[in-house]
């Protein structure tokens, strides 16, 4: 009967992951850590503040995206998006209030991302 007493050597349990989930590699955790403000106006940080929502930060992701590509005009993808928290949903209620507000002008085509283009002269100009 030593068998009966050895059962308990393979422990199913043993093998289970324990890890809560991915964990980043070294490489993106450095390049999530540096810096990613990128540089507005006073005035219009001032008037992207006041916009209701989640605005401002859409604002910056637009603002990141444009610098990226080095053009004013660009495809905003949901996924980019998502990578700094915004849902489909917030990501269309801010383009409106960035469009009423005239600080953007947005292209929407069916069943595609939105082509969004940042007023000339409000990026990047210090006061």
């Amino acid at each position: 009967m030593d068998h009966v007493e050895n059962a308990d050597l393979f422990d199913p349990q043993a093998f289970q992951w324990s890890g809560s989930g991915m964990s980043e590699l070294p490489s993106i955790r450095a390049r999530k850590d540096r810096q990613f403000m990128p540089a507005l106006s006073e005035r219009v940080f001032c008037q992207v503040a006041a916009l209701p929502g989640k605005a401002l930060a859409l604002y910056l992701v637009i603002t990141l995206r444009s610098r990226l590509e080095r053009s004013q005009t660009v495809t905003l993808t949901s996924a980019f998006v998502a990578r700094f928290g915004l849902s489909r949903k917030e990501k269309a209620g801010a383009l409106q209030q960035l469009e009423n507000a005239g600080l953007i002008t947005v292209e929407r085509r069916p069943r595609r991302n939105p082509v969004v283009t940042l007023q000339a002269g409000l990026v990047g100009r210090r006061n």
